[in-house]
């Protein structure tokens, strides 16, 4: 799990990531009380396919507003 600096609603940001980004995480909240700021990714693929997420995911975060 980690945090994202500027990110309040995990769960709106792991929706627009799936959009947008093509990528499945978890919000922490779906973990219980005191995960709420946190953001849960399982890395359990190629490793071919978990630098392109990566990627996918630096790409998401650098450009990341919250509405």
């Amino acid at each position: 799990m980690f945090e994202v600096d500027g990110v309040n609603d995990t769960l709106a940001f792991c929706k627009r990531a799936v959009l947008e980004a093509k990528i499945g995480m978890a919000p922490g909240i779906a973990f219980g009380r005191g995960s709420e700021r946190f953001i849960r990714l399982c890395y359990a693929i190629s490793d071919d396919r978990l630098t392109l997420a990566m990627d996918r995911l630096e790409d998401f975060v650098t450009g990341y507003q919250e509405a």
